[in-house]
């Protein structure tokens, strides 16, 4: 019997008294946890605060805006969860606020800092505002599409005269139609710089060049695509212009050249009805001199119905010469391209004429008359 005694006797010795507080509240644990704590009587002064709660208090007292929270807790009677933003010798401090009241009319304030996350956030939102001003700004058009190609965010100008709202929850052939290229809003690989010809709203066709990323997803399957488009049909427009340009008057140099290596009149119109031919892809086309019998055709013989193109060459302020294009009436018709290039050839074409008159009235150019080419 003395034997059980003795292990009870061990027992006692080896169990460590722990302090207890007759109001119930842990501090000594709130304490040990390194967290901001306090405690507030009834009469909502401060009886109680650990060395990380200084920000909360204000002097012997709390911070007005946790004395209002207390007084709520005291009124209320239940424990309350409240955030609250303090100006801590001005810096901005966020806390989250656990207040629990006691039986004996008390409230602990246990408090957990949440400023990085608060400013994480702020920083966050900051930094999307700026992409999107930035997106709005320097491109015509951010998307992203998710693994389906669904537009899920655009830029909030729209595209091609299309809104944001339009185009937004659509896929990009419902939009801008079944064209090559516009797959790309949904590319798999990156791209850069891609020109597609798309349809707007106009039913217009537009120039786009695109890049995009694809996003991958944990394991590595396609989760979106994210990208930028910039609207070039302008600058396409402007540089089609300056081609057709240079084209028509490298066409116009090459036939004033032509017409000025040969020295019989017959032979240069000859040239020249051949040339204008070519250059104007026309199916015939005659020159014919007003005042003498020289003549020039060249390619078929045009039908009934063919279309026509006429040009009056001038020498002194008279005219002198007809130029006569053809095609046939099944095709594109004549445009400014041609007639453009028929106005850069009439002053020499005028000239010429007159001087190939002048050469058969002489008798310097004994071939006359309607000559085929």
């Amino acid at each position: 019997m003395g034997q059980p005694a003795a292990i009870s006797t061990a027992c006692e010795d080896a169990m460590i008294p722990v302090p207890v507080r007759t109001d119930g509240l842990p501090l000594a644990q709130s304490a040990m946890a390194g967290l901001p704590a306090l405690v507030v009587d009834a009469d909502g002064d401060l009886k109680f605060s650990t060395p990380q709660a200084s920000a909360l208090k204000d002097g012997d007292g709390l911070k007005p805006i946790v004395r209002q929270h207390v007084a709520a807790t005291l009124a209320d009677g239940h424990a309350q969860l409240v955030r609250v933003d303090i100006d801590d010798n001005g810096e901005p401090r966020r806390f989250d606020l656990t207040l629990m009241p006691s039986v004996n009319g008390e409230v602990l304030i246990i408090a957990r800092e949440t400023s990085f996350e608060a400013n994480l956030i702020t920083a966050l939102t900051n930094s999307r505002e700026l992409f999107r001003d930035l997106a709005a700004c320097n491109v015509d058009f951010a998307f992203e599409t998710d693994e389906d190609g669904i537009f899920t965010w655009v830029s909030p100008r729209g595209a091609l005269g299309f809104s944001a709202a339009e185009i937004g929850g659509t896929h990009p052939t419902t939009v801008f139609g079944e064209v090559a290229g516009v797959e790309l809003f949904a590319a798999v690989e990156a791209v850069e710089n891609v020109e597609v010809w798309l349809l707007g709203k106009d039913g217009q066709r537009h120039c786009l060049l695109i890049t995009a990323i694809p996003v991958k997803g944990a394991n590595g399957t396609h989760r979106a695509t994210r990208g930028v488009a910039r609207d070039v049909t302008v600058l396409r427009t402007h540089e089609r212009q300056a081609w057709r340009s240079k084209r028509r008057d490298d066409l116009a140099a090459a036939i004033i050249e032509a017409m000025r290596a040969e020295i019989d009149p017959q032979r240069m119109l000859n040239v020249t009805a051949a040339a204008l031919c070519r250059a104007t892809k026309s199916d015939a086309v005659s020159i014919v001199c007003h005042n003498g019998p020289l003549r020039a055709d060249a390619g078929a013989a045009p039908g009934e119905s063919a279309l026509k193109l006429h040009a009056n060459s001038i020498y002194h302020g008279a005219y002198n010469g007809t130029i006569t294009l053809f095609r046939d009436a099944g095709v594109d018709p004549f445009g400014d391209e041609e007639r453009q290039l028929l106005a850069a050839v009439m002053p020499q074409l005028g000239v010429a004429i007159a001087l190939g008159e002048s050469m058969v009235e002489r008798g310097a150019a004994p071939r006359a008359g309607e000559v085929s080419c």
